[in-house]
C-alpha cells in the first residue's frame, strides 16, 4: 500500500516545464544562431580583404623617383595657415607658353619613366592627364588658377600606384582590351569614312546631273 501510495503521489511533485522556461531556451538558440551567422559574416569579410601586394626593390626605386617629381611639382610649398599646397607648376605657368611648355615636358619625362612598368590603357589615362593639364594651363590667369586644382602628376602618381597593386596580370589583360579597342576604333573610323566619301560622290553626281 505505501508503494502504491507514493506511485500515486509521486507524479503530483515533478515539475513541468513552464513557459518562461522554453521561451529562455528559444531565445539561446536564437542567440547561438545569430552568432554564429555573425561569425560567417566576418569570416566571409576577412577572405573577401585582399592584402596589399608587396612591391619590388625596382618598383620601390621608381616609386620614390616619382613621388619626388610628384613632390617638386604639385606638393612642395603650402599656403600658411591653410591646407592647400602647390608646387613649382602653377609657378611656371606665370610664364606664358614657357612655362607651360616646361611643365608639359616634366609631366611627359614623369609619364616615360613610368612606362616600363604601365600597360598601355594606363599610359594612356596618365597622357590625358597631361595633355588636359596643358591645354587649359595656356589659358592666361584663368590657366594659373586651374593649375592649382588640377594636379596631373599627383594623379598620375595615384594611377601609377593603382596599376602597380593590380600586378602583371592585369597589365596583360588591359593590353588586349586596349588593343582591340584601337582596333575597334579604326575600323569604325574606316568605316566612317568610306560612308562619308560614298555620300560626298552621291552629292557631286545628283548635283551635275541637275537632280539636287
Amino acid at each position: 500500500l505505501i508503494s502504491r501510495s507514493l506511485s500515486i503521489t509521486m507524479p503530483l511533485f515533478k515539475k513541468k516545464p513552464s513557459h518562461e522556461t522554453q521561451i529562455i531556451s528559444d531565445n539561446k538558440e536564437e542567440t547561438s544562431d545569430s552568432s554564429y551567422d555573425r561569425m560567417e559574416d566576418v569570416e566571409k569579410s576577412t577572405q573577401e580583404i585582399k592584402k596589399p601586394r608587396v612591391l619590388t626593390k625596382k618598383e620601390k626605386r621608381m616609386r620614390r623617383k616619382l613621388d619626388g617629381i610628384c613632390w617638386w611639382m604639385d606638393d612642395c610649398c603650402k599656403i600658411p595657415g591653410t591646407d592647400i599646397r602647390f608646387g613649382i607648376d602653377p609657378i611656371m605657368g606665370l610664364f606664358p607658353v614657357v612655362g607651360d611648355v616646361g611643365s608639359y615636358l616634366v609631366s611627359l619625362y614623369f609619364v616615360y619613366r613610368a612606362s616600363p612598368m604601365l600597360s598601355r590603357y594606363t599610359i594612356s589615362r596618365m597622357m590625358i592627364n597631361c595633355w588636359i593639364d596643358c591645354a587649359f594651363g595656356v589659358i592666361p590667369f584663368a590657366g594659373d588658377l586651374f593649375d592649382f586644382g588640377f594636379k596631373a602628376n599627383e594623379k598620375n602618381l595615384a594611377i601609377f600606384d593603382d596599376q602597380l597593386q593590380r600586378g602583371l596580370q592585369d597589365r596583360a589583360t588591359e593590353d588586349k582590351q586596349f588593343v582591340c579597342c584601337m582596333i575597334l576604333g579604326l575600323l569604325l573610323l574606316c568605316l566612317g569614312s568610306v560612308a562619308a566619301v560614298i555620300g560626298i560622290i552621291v552629292l557631286i553626281v545628283l548635283y551635275l546631273s541637275g537632280n539636287l
